[in-house]
């Protein structure tokens, strides 16, 4: 086996999910390679400094938050003037300058095509007119069109 193999045994080891039968074959390695015994030593250590550590502060409002979270039905308190200023601020900031800008643009445009109109330079070209003839067909003695005596 490979080393790199054996310092994946060796996590799975210290945390606890090696099988009992690549034990042997992961401590007989160990016995023999100088680097996978300080890969071992190292993982150990951080795996114990882990441990020792202490907890991190969680935040008080963080229950709350999280039921907010997981059960969006929950209110907040309409006491709470912030958070009416952080929903209006969260559903109205980004729509409001698309709206504004769009509603420019548009009036952009509407100027933009009176002007034209007005000016007299926005016109449709003059339309051709085609006039399609076709020829006259004799099929078995009946003709289309002017009825003749061509014998």
């Amino acid at each position: 086996m490979t080393c790199e193999e054996i310092q994946e045994m060796a996590s799975a080891f210290v945390d606890d999910e090696l099988e009992g039968g690549a034990e042997q074959i992961l401590f007989g390695h160990l016995e023999m390679c100088e680097e996978c015994r300080r890969f071992m030593r190292s993982t150990l250590r951080s795996r114990s400094m882990i441990i020792r550590a202490p907890a991190p502060p969680v935040p008080r409002t963080l229950d709350a938050r999280m039921a907010r979270l997981a059960n969006p039905t929950l209110q907040q308190p309409a006491s709470d003037a912030s958070y009416v200023r952080k929903l209006f601020r969260r559903r109205f900031l980004v729509p409001l300058p698309a709206a504004i800008g769009g509603l420019a643009l548009l009036l952009v445009s509407v100027g933009l095509l009176i002007t034209l109109a007005v000016t007299g330079q926005f016109q449709s070209p003059p339309r051709e007119n085609y006039i399609v003839t076709f020829p006259e067909i004799e099929v078995q003695g009946i003709s289309s069109g002017k009825t003749e005596n061509t014998r």
